[in-house]
């Protein structure tokens, strides 16, 4: 079975909050899509370096969390599950 991000398919909501502002921060999606143009259409594993190849393609998902406010961004890591 393939293991997949409950963030990405909404299974679960984000509760992350702006350390500066306390504004509840924006899921931008996954942070891969974020490096350049056709990032959201490439293969995930295609960013994976080889040393964390292992934690980041099969057991995580790492998403942009974005402040409109302050307009900073954090990452949060959703550990993927079995569905």
């Amino acid at each position: 079975m393939e293991k997949a991000c409950p963030l990405c398919n909404g299974l679960i909501s984000s509760k992350v909050y702006c350390y500066q502002c306390s504004q509840s921060l924006e899921d931008w999606g996954v942070l891969e899509n974020h490096f350049d143009r056709y990032g959201p259409y490439m293969d995930h594993n295609f960013f994976n370096h080889p040393t964390n190849e292992e934690i980041t393609s099969h057991h995580y998902c790492t998403h942009l969390m974005y402040c409109t406010y302050c307009q900073d961004g954090v990452t949060k890591t959703v550990k993927k599950r079995l569905f």
